[in-house]
């Protein structure tokens, strides 16, 4: 979508839409395909909470382009579907982490090392 909104005069309604539509549809076969997995529980909580929470990502963005379609001036449609990409884009700078194996780390931990620190 990005793309499409960086070329003059396109309306990203329709690219917003489109992406929001094979989102859904991709999110929605892969929770069908890992349905056995989860049955043999071999499928980790957090897999489908990133799953379901992509699927909502791709909600909120589809509901944003109807607006935007219907209103092509809506500013809250634009500022909603720039903040799913933004956010989509930052998911995927943390799965690429995971993927090339780099260390895990999360905000709790980090408060609770600094807690520690400061104790000592």
């Amino acid at each position: 979508m990005s793309l499409f909104a960086l070329i003059p005069g396109f309306h990203i309604g329709g690219a917003a839409t489109a992406v929001a539509i094979v989102g859904i549809l991709f999110i929605a076969r892969a929770l069908v395909s890992v349905a056995p997995a989860w049955r043999a529980e071999r499928f980790h909580l957090r897999d489908l909470s990133f799953l379901v929470g992509q699927f909502a990502a791709f909600v909120v963005q589809l509901v944003a382009a109807i607006s935007l379609d219907k209103n092509e001036l809506s500013e809250s449609g634009l500022q909603t579907v720039c903040v799913v990409v933004v956010v989509c884009f930052l998911i995927g700078i943390e799965r690429a982490w995971e993927l090339v194996g780099g260390p895990h780390f999360s905000f709790g931990r980090l408060f609770e090392g600094r807690r520690r620190e400061r104790e000592e």
